[in-house]
């Protein structure tokens, strides 16, 4: 009987935290445009439990070029981290309709997790092949993500060496957005970026996903429908 009233309060607990983040609201968005490029920042108040928190230590780690991550790369396919990424397919109905004012449905495609200790960051990249990239951060105490080109705005015009007295969106190359516990941050795949060096001594954890358009685009009378 307690066994039953243990499993029973369990899967209560779960489909509270799904009916939860099912309406998810994003409160205190922040929207950066770099470079014409939409990138949204919110701290999600999503928190891993302790269960969660197991199956992160219990996962698979590789060394990466500066840092660790999960040797699969597709974690959020566990049923452990079903609240994850429920929360992750709601972030991205949020950017995708309030932020980029579209009415397409996206997928999740793959995702993985980095651990950065004391001093490590992660290299410089982006994501081919996808289309939106999110990454949410339950254990951050120093640092940030950048995202890079090559050259600011200014100089994609005239590259000139300008003598910059303050950064801004338009003379910049880089764009760092600092982090904090539960913050996600969701961008364009294609966009290059990095983190800053971990100076803490506690380990920074992110969750990381990357995600593809699917249904129909398109239409017949164009005669550029496509299902995907």
């Amino acid at each position: 009987y307690h066994l039953m009233v243990i499993i029973m309060l369990k899967t209560l607990y779960s489909l509270f935290y799904a009916q939860n983040y099912k309406f998810m609201k994003v409160t205190n968005p922040q929207i950066y445009n770099f470079q014409g490029h939409p990138i949204l920042h919110f701290n999600s108040k999503f928190k891993l439990n302790g269960d969660e928190e197991k199956s992160i230590n219990n996962l698979e780690w590789i060394e990466n070029v500066n840092n660790y991550k999960t040797k699969h790369n597709f974690i959020l396919n566990k049923k452990e981290f079903s609240r994850v990424k429920q929360m992750f397919d709601n972030s991205l109905d949020y950017y995708i309709k309030e932020v980029l004012g579209l009415g397409n449905k996206v997928d999740l495609k793959n995702s993985w997790a980095t651990l950065n200790k004391q001093n490590q960051q992660h290299h410089e990249h982006c994501h081919k092949n996808v289309l939106f990239s999110i990454n949410y951060y339950p254990q951050v105490e120093d640092g940030g993500i950048c995202f890079t080109f090559r050259r600011s705005i200014l100089e994609k015009g005239y590259n000139f060496e300008y003598n910059v007295i303050e950064n801004n969106k338009f003379n910049s190359s880089r764009n760092i957005v600092n982090l904090k516990d539960g913050d996600v941050v969701i961008f364009p795949a294609w966009l290059f970026h990095e983190s800053t060096p971990n100076t803490s001594n506690k380990e920074r954890y992110m969750f990381g996903a990357n995600y593809f358009i699917k249904g129909e685009i398109g239409n017949e009378v164009m005669v550029d429908l496509l299902t995907l």
